[in-house]
């Protein structure tokens, strides 16, 4: 994927409307792993990013639900503060540029406890060593 850096002032005033829209900025924002944590970028109504993005490096790689339902709450808590209407999710970690199961369940079970909260998880996607790559809702 070719990346290209979009300053946030204004990434903020472009609707990303398509999943390579929002791939690209993940790419200039997160970019390629470093370590191992989730990102929450926001949206508003229009599809434009947010100027906020939360990194969370405390989320154990094989969480509890009561885990999974603390982190899902603070999204979500998140989103209506700001009054986003959507979030994108970043799972960055080391490594190559598939998915194991553990991980699988891992994104399925952050974006089922945010939607469960009321706020629409827009997109996943896979911060990996090499690069960024979107996450299928079939395979995430």
């Amino acid at each position: 994927m070719n990346s290209k850096i979009i300053p946030a002032e204004i990434a903020a005033q472009i609707p990303h409307r398509t999943d390579t829209d929002v791939a690209e900025l993940v790419s200039s924002l997160v970019g390629v792993a470093i370590r191992q944590q989730v990102w929450l970028m926001f949206f508003d109504e229009n599809e434009c990013p947010m100027p906020l993005i939360v990194p969370y490096a405390d989320l154990d790689p094989d969480p509890s639900d009561e885990e999974i339902a603390k982190y899902a709450a603070l999204a979500c808590g998140i989103a209506r503060t700001t009054g986003a209407a959507s979030i994108v999710l970043t799972w960055e970690r080391p490594g190559g540029s598939a998915l194991d199961d553990s991980e699988r369940r891992l994104l399925r079970a952050i974006s089922a406890g945010i939607a469960g909260g009321g706020v629409a998880v827009r997109s996943v996607f896979l911060s990996h060593s090499h690069g960024v790559v979107h996450v299928a809702e079939e395979s995430s």
